[in-house]
């Protein structure tokens, strides 16, 4: 059960990663994709 939360929470944490990432790259995709 720990397991499954924890790769939930990594999921999570590395797409929100990804996400500010992109932003920083490309400041139009804020227009394009909501704030999670």
């Amino acid at each position: 059960m720990y397991v499954i939360c924890y790769i939930i929470i990594y999921l999570y944490l590395s797409l929100h990663k990804n996400i500010i990432f992109l932003f920083a790259i490309q400041p139009t995709t804020f227009q394009q994709y909501p704030l999670i």
